[in-house]
């Protein structure tokens, strides 16, 4: 067992095994989110400004960035908020779907810009859109090239440092 533990801290001994390490976790948490987003909808509030706040959300397999202006009061929020909830409760409409009331600007395979504006107030969210599969995969792959290719042999050169001889 000994011998194991051994074999493991010179396994991660190199900067490119703990960058795969960390990339693994992070894709493990990624995942984490995919499928809770299948049922319920995370996100993370950061206040930015008096009118405005940016967010992260994780809901319907996808994770949106979005930038929420509203004019009608001074946000009082100083620190992040996060909240979570149902996603499909009575009522809901999938962001996805035309009656959302979303002005895609750009939208392809999950991948989307746009706007969600109501008429009646003067609020605006702002958004970007990816789904979870176009992050979690890649930085599988990333992960797997950290940790399964060898390290390279080191093309540093020993530089002998000549002693002086002071009895000469």
């Amino acid at each position: 067992m000994n011998e194991f533990f051994k074999f493991v801290i010179r396994f991660f001994r190199g900067r490119r095994r703990k960058i795969g390490l960390f990339t693994l976790m992070l894709v493990v948490l990624l995942t984490v989110g995919w499928i809770r987003s299948s049922r319920f909808r995370d996100q993370l509030i950061l206040p930015f400004g008096d009118f405005d706040c940016v967010g992260v959300i994780s809901f319907e397999r996808s994770l949106l960035l979005g930038k929420h202006h509203d004019e009608r009061f001074k946000s009082r929020m100083t620190l992040p908020a996060f909240g979570s909830g149902d996603l499909w409760g009575p009522g809901y409409v999938s962001f996805f779907n035309h009656e959302s009331g979303v002005n895609w600007c750009w939208q392809l395979y999950g991948f989307g810009v746009g706007e969600l504006r109501h008429e009646a107030t003067p609020d605006q969210l702002t958004f970007w859109i990816a789904p979870y599969w176009s992050i979690v995969f890649p930085l599988t792959l990333i992960s797997a090239w950290f940790l399964i290719s060898k390290p390279r042999p080191s093309t540093q050169k020993k530089v002998l440092v000549p002693t002086s001889n002071e009895g000469m």
